[in-house]
């Protein structure tokens, strides 16, 4: 700050009255050679050198001002860099990151231009979590709503979460590959007591508790079979035109398992969980539900003799 502050005490180093005094003496000289012209003392020549030292003393003084201000400009913005030498951390945090080292240049950011990151504070008394959530399911997502966060560092545990933020748009992604991948939502959960030691960057999984229901009736997953079923015409032509007979819609529905053979039963589900479903319409309960592959329960046809398993000590029963 050495030249700044010295090109500014330059000017500041006459007194502003003396600086003054020089246009002042000149005023009164220009108004003596005016009386003294009018009263036809002096010349028209003594008169016009008169008005050229006023114009100049006026000139000299304004663009003293204009220097001062120019130096008191430079004074402010050398304190500005002293200032931005020093960096102050925000908040209060621990560094989970150093990007540069001592002696090294650190580029400031500029419009459009990020500026070097020297360091990464990260407050990790709020503990957040990132989470993608399909396009199905994000519908059901409510700020507010409970979580069961599991983190990999911390194996056999699980935390207590709540949902934070809900993304009301997709995540974008480039890529050839991008095309392929489902849509998905970004959504925030705030683990509640993150664990000692916690670190950004950590991998997670959570579900997100979107509806409860109690003494729900519930199948396995495995268990649901959508199959296609043909739709009543709709109308008086589709009536009287047998080319128009119906559309073909997915059906949902659950084979059981009665004297030895498969049924279809038609359901309609609610909830969904981890690793069942909610059975709103179609059984009644107690009834001995078909579990098996995906192929094995599309190709089973009713009416198909089916042999019912016997479980293995310890394990649930489930018929087959």
């Amino acid at each position: 700050m050495a030249e700044p502050i010295a090109s500014y005490s330059a000017p500041q180093a006459r007194p502003r009255p003396a600086r003054r005094g020089g246009a002042d003496a000149q005023v009164r000289d220009h108004r003596r050679a005016e009386e003294n012209y009018k009263s036809g003392i002096i010349p028209v020549a003594e008169l016009d050198r008169a008005r050229t030292g006023l114009a100049t003393a006026e000139a000299t003084l304004q663009a003293t001002e204009r220097r001062v201000e120019q130096a008191r400009a430079a004074v402010e913005g050398a304190r500005d860099t002293l200032a931005k030498t020093t960096v102050r951390a925000p908040m209060d945090g621990i560094v989970t990151a150093k990007r540069v080292e001592e002696g090294e240049v650190a580029v400031v950011g500029v419009l459009n231009q990020p500026g070097t990151v020297l360091l990464t504070i990260s407050d990790m008394s709020v503990v957040e979590t990132e989470l993608e959530v399909d396009e199905t399911s994000i519908p059901t997502v409510r700020l507010g709503q409970e979580a069961r966060v599991r983190i990999d560092a911390y194996p056999n545990r699980t935390f207590d979460g709540a949902v934070t933020e809900v993304g009301s748009s997709p995540i974008l992604r480039t890529g050839v590959q991008a095309q392929n991948e489902a849509i998905k939502f970004k959504v925030k959960v705030q683990i509640k007591e993150p664990p000692d030691g916690i670190r950004p960057g950590l991998s997670v999984q959570a579900d997100i508790l979107t509806g409860f229901r109690e003494k729900a009736l519930v199948v396995p997953i495995q268990a649901l079979v959508i199959r296609d079923e043909e739709a009543p015409p709709v109308g008086a032509a589709a009536a009287g035109n047998p080319s128009h007979s119906g559309r073909r819609r997915d059906q949902e529905g659950v084979y059981v398992l009665k004297d030895g053979k498969a049924l279809f039963l038609p359901i309609k589900t609610g909830l969904l969980g981890e690793l069942s479903l909610e059975v709103v319409e179609g059984l009644a309960g107690g009834e001995a539900v078909i579990t098996g592959p995906f192929r094995a329960l599309r190709s089973l046809k009713p009416g198909d003799r089916v042999k019912e398993e016997k479980p293995k000590p310890g394990a649930s029963p489930t018929p087959g």
